[in-house]
């Protein structure tokens, strides 16, 4: 598929926190930049890594002027840098909202399709789809033939026995959704090791959630 004209597209954010992770942190990158989405921004946060990254998040940024790099003065935990990435996108005016960790990487419809679904439902909170580890598909649980759109209470009920939802990077998040938790988008709970289950449950409590199939 040709990548889709912009025009009034709803403007996406992407937070992209690095840390050594010089491995993969590229194809990150090119994954972003080979979406069929085009209006979009990505600030990337380095958390004074050792390795190259901060070089190539500079590389990029020089690459794309919708790519902005913020590197910390030093190395707080991957949880305060979760929170420093997103906060720096609060006053983004991002209709919508995803997290992608530095080593993981998206299929070029992957923000396209997500933006289609959430526009079909205001109450949308958050948009998923299945996660791809390795060779094998999880977050598999729901009925393709239930539809699309769900409450958000009742996946969350389903989720104790049922695997749909996975890391922060699975979902498109609404912007004003995660701003009714933390508006300094300061949405991860820093001391729970499970803080991405936490966050998830919180939009859930407060929305509908939208499934891609794919």
């Amino acid at each position: 598929m040709s990548k889709t004209d912009n025009t009034n597209q709803p403007l996406v954010a992407i937070a992209v926190p690095v840390y050594n992770t010089e491995k993969y942190f590229r194809d990150c990158l090119d994954h972003i930049l080979a979406q069929t989405y085009t209006n979009w921004i990505c600030y990337i946060t380095d958390n004074a890594s050792t390795d190259s990254c901060w070089q190539i998040a500079k590389e990029y940024e020089a690459k794309d002027t919708r790519i902005k790099a913020f590197r910390n003065e030093k190395t707080v935990s991957a949880y305060e840098n979760w929170n420093i990435t997103l906060g720096r996108m609060a006053d983004v005016p991002a209709k919508y909202i995803k997290y992608e960790c530095s080593d993981d990487w998206m299929f070029p419809e992957c923000i396209e399709k997500m933006v289609a679904l959430h526009e079909k439902d205001d109450q949308i909170g958050a948009v998923y789809g299945y996660r791809l580890q390795d060779k094998y598909v999880d977050c598999d649980g729901l009925d393709i033939y239930e539809g699309q759109i769900y409450d958000g209470r009742e996946i969350l009920r389903r989720s104790m026995t049922l695997n749909i939802t996975g890391g922060l990077g699975q979902s498109l998040y609404r912007m004003d959704v995660l701003k009714k938790i933390s508006p300094e988008l300061h949405v991860i709970n820093e001391n729970n090791i499970h803080c991405d289950v936490e966050l998830n449950d919180n939009v859930m409590i407060r929305s509908k959630v939208g499934f891609i199939f794919q």
